[in-house]
């Protein structure tokens, strides 16, 4: 998702250097079996094609990518040290949590985070909720479950935003690290036109693969590295670089001292959070500056953009249908992943009535132009907002507190928000749960 760490990225450089300063926590103990390479079931979620790439990159990413979403469990250690930038951004304090963490896609998640040794953070989702406990504070805060890594994330950030004992932009910024850090995302994190390569190296004098993705823009390269075992295909270091203004610095870094994939799911009290009598619950604040979204059962407000010839189109055109409007923009990465899979959603939900508006925001009328050309037979209507790339004036800034995109917002047969989604989801079981919803109305 696009939204304060991309608008910051320039400014971020003048951040200084990351040392060590902490522990990692010791791990659970797992259903094990030994990483390997494994044949592919199905093709993982497609992606924009890499520029500059080689076929030794592209198999070493796809077998990453399969080891990851073929296991029915996925846990790992970590040790992740991030930066977190000052008000002005003129300087930075260092932080360093051990993480141990078990995955059992698409909606299981148990993240404990340490912090000098110490037990600090605990994410989870169960059936039916998220938690996000601080154990020192003995306090906690629930979300809705999500069926992707960068939902369950998003869930969290909010759900801790105020959480931590630190302010509130060290609270960002903690959850925006684990957001960066965390494997489960290894394709597409960059826009169209990244490279890919793939070279020999060695980290604590041993040999590793170095696999490289990056990308520019606005004067910024970002580099996501990924030093992977030779033997298992499985990542033993991450880190992000941002190069620009003549500056290099490394934001996010993430050693793994163990990893464990298992053939079998686990039972979902593994993914319980035990809240003791004392632990009390929290409401998170709204993040200063931040739009706020709107919610669950709010009218949604009228809004003319333009179509592709220049002529308007009003919501309320759609007066008593279903509607799931999709805030997205011609350069954003996650957008240009998760339309696909709208379009997709908005063909199988065309019979039953329901229409998918695409607000191209934040945005350049000819790239929207150009980009429309070579979709003209998707079932999706797209329409651009008039304040172009004024983002502070744009419809999904002004009228539905949308901070980052992609955002949808899935609205009732009587114009209410049923719903809405603001990160990029590989799968579509949360999105067709809120049209489901809607339709049952």
């Amino acid at each position: 998702m696009y939204q304060a760490r991309t608008l910051v990225a320039t400014a971020v450089l003048a951040l200084t250097a990351l040392t060590p300063c902490g522990a990692a926590l010791k791990p659970a103990k797992p259903v094990v079996v030994k990483p390997q390479a494994v044949a592919p079931k199905a093709s993982p979620a497609k992606v924009p094609e890499p520029a500059d790439t080689s076929v030794a990159a592209k198999a070493a990413l796809a077998r990453l990518s399969h080891l990851i979403t073929d296991a029915k469990c996925v846990q790992y250690t970590s040790k992740v040290k991030f930066l977190v930038p000052s008000p002005d951004r003129a300087s930075a304090s260092k932080f360093e949590y051990g993480i141990d963490a078990q995955v059992q896609m698409p909606d299981r998640y148990r993240i404990n985070i340490a912090r000098a040794g110490v037990p600090y953070l605990v994410f989870a989702t169960g059936a039916d909720t998220g938690t996000v406990a601080e154990l020192t504070k003995g306090k906690y805060a629930s979300f809705e479950p999500a069926d992707s890594p960068t939902g369950f994330l998003v869930g969290v950030s909010k759900a801790g935003a105020g959480l931590l004992p630190e302010d509130a932009d060290t609270a960002f910024w903690t959850f925006d690290a684990v957001t960066d850090a965390h494997p489960f995302d290894i394709t597409g994190i960059l826009p169209p036109g990244y490279t890919l390569s793939l070279t020999d190296a060695s980290y604590n004098g041993k040999p590793v693969k170095k696999l490289v993705q990056a990308a520019s823009r606005q004067g910024v390269t970002l580099a996501y590295k990924m030093l992977l075992d030779p033997s298992t295909g499985l990542p033993v270091h991450v880190e992000k670089t941002l190069t620009g203004q003549g500056r290099t610095m490394t934001p996010i870094q993430e050693d793994f001292s163990a990893w464990h994939l298992s053939s079998t799911a686990v039972p979902d009290s593994e993914f319980a959070v035990s809240l003791t009598p004392a632990m009390t619950p929290y409401t998170a604040p709204a993040a200063p500056g931040m739009p706020v979204p709107l919610a669950k059962g709010t009218a949604a407000p009228d809004f003319e953009a333009l179509d592709v010839a220049g002529k308007p189109v009003k919501l309320s055109s759609f007066a008593g249908k279903p509607v799931v409007i999709d805030f997205w923009a011609t350069w954003c990465g996650p957008c240009q992943r998760s339309l696909p899979l709208s379009n997709k959603l908005a063909a199988e939900y065309a019979s039953k009535g329901v229409t998918f508006l695409g607000v191209c925001s934040w945005d350049a009328k000819d790239k929207f132009a150009g980009w429309l050309k070579d979709r003209k037979s998707w079932t999706m209507q797209f329409v651009f907002d008039p304040a172009a790339e004024d983002q502070p004036k744009s419809i999904a800034v002004t009228q539905y507190g949308v901070s980052g995109i992609p955002t949808q917002f899935v609205l009732g047969k009587d114009g209410k928000v049923v719903g809405y989604m603001d990160y990029a989801d590989p799968s579509d079981r949360h999105l067709r749960k809120l049209i489901d919803k809607a339709l049952a109305q």
